[in-house]
């Protein structure tokens, strides 16, 4: 018999296998670094792979115009226990691109540690 699916290991397996074919933008990251970035995701940003934007910092991915905010809700988020709605979002695509998102970020634990998780549901003009 395996593992049992209560296990740290196999929930996080399957969390992440879950995540991946999930059609909306799934990303997450602790307070400087991307920890996960689900198919979608890749796509939005034009990743080529996974280890194009996990291990990487958020900054890279971040609009310039945004990065102030960004970083203070990300801070509230993972510190302070706020989740957010309908945030406005500006990134930008590995190959330069300025897109704008709508997505709201909820902090969980991921991998046993806490991180933000933002999923934006519609890319706005």
């Amino acid at each position: 018999m395996g593992p049992s699916p209560n296990t740290p290991v196999v929930r996080d397996s399957m969390f992440e296998a879950a995540l991946e074919v999930v059609p909306d933008v799934v990303l997450i990251h602790d307070e400087e670094v991307i920890l996960f970035a689900n198919a979608a995701c890749r796509a939005l940003l034009a990743a080529q792979s996974p280890e194009d934007l996990e291990g990487q910092p958020i900054e890279n991915v971040v609009h310039p115009d945004a990065s102030s905010a960004g970083r203070e809700r990300r801070r509230l988020l993972l510190d302070g226990d706020r989740c957010f709605r309908d945030i406005p979002l500006k990134v930008v695509t590995l190959d330069g691109q300025a897109k704008h998102l709508t997505a709201d970020a909820h902090p969980i634990e991921f991998n046993g540690v806490k991180v933000g998780m933002v999923v934006a549901t519609s890319e706005t003009t």
